[in-house]
Formats: C-alpha cells, structure tokens, sequence
C-alpha cells in the first residue's frame, strides 16, 4: 500500500492539497449544538491506478454524534465499477492507500470502519484520527 499511496501523491498531488485544505476547513466548522449536523467535501472523480475499469471518489466529511455530544472527521473512499466486475475482483488496498494518503495530511492514520457494497460498486469508510495506528499510517513524501 505504501507504493501505491506514493503513486496517488505523484499523480494527483495538486488535487490532493487541496482537498486536505478543504477537509482542514471543515474541521473548524461548528459542528452539533446550534451549529451544522455535518459537512462534507470531495475531490473529483479519479480513474483508478490499479484497475481501468473502476473510478474513484475521495469524500471528507465531519459529522455530530448525538450519543456523545461530538463531531468527527472522516473519510470516505467509493470505487465504482465501470463494467460488470465482482466485487472481490476490486482492489481494496487501493482505497487503503486513499485514506492513508489523506490522513497522511496531518492526521497520525485513517482507522478503516467498515465497507459498504452498492450496485455500482464499494464503499469504504475510515475515521480520521491523531493517535497513531501503524496498519493505516503513511506520511507524503518530503518533496510535496
């Protein structure tokens, strides 16, 4: 996953820093009492480095946990089939790198939750944390 997440940050980059300033901006949103119950951003729609029959979206988002009165930030990876493909053909390692290159931001790691199968393919969903997790944590390289 390493390898890929540096092909994701020599690829889109650009694309890349803009949508961390994005997800940066939501944090500081008020979430919850007397503000908004979430918020969201996403980047555009990716051909995918492993596949050329799956797109990717990368979405960011904060929302308000009424159970504990807190709000998070997480990250949303969708890979979408193109053509008729089993779902164990994707490459879920692909949306790992995703949300590692993302967290690799400034957060420690993307804490992958749980995956989400839909008729135009998967969706995986990470909490974006500061504690470091090693599975998940990757940092850019220096040059960017």
């Amino acid at each position: 996953m390493t390898g890929l997440a540096h092909r994701i940050w020599s690829q889109c980059g650009e694309e890349l820093d803009l949508f961390l300033d994005q997800v940066h901006a939501l944090s500081r949103q008020e979430i919850g009492t007397g503000g908004l119950d979430c918020a969201a951003t996403a980047m555009g729609r990716r051909r995918s480095l492993t596949s050329a029959d799956v797109s990717v979206d990368v979405v960011g988002f904060v929302a308000h946990s009424s159970g504990d009165a807190t709000s998070g930030l997480g990250v949303s990876v969708a890979l979408r089939f193109h053509r008729e493909a089993s779902i164990a053909q994707h490459h879920w390692e692909e949306a790992h790198a995703w949300a590692g290159a993302v967290a690799g931001g400034s957060w420690m790691a993307a804490e992958f939750i749980e995956s989400v199968e839909t008729p135009e393919g998967v969706v995986f969903h990470y909490s974006l944390i500061e504690d470091q997790i090693p599975y998940y944590s990757w940092m850019p390289p220096e040059s960017h």
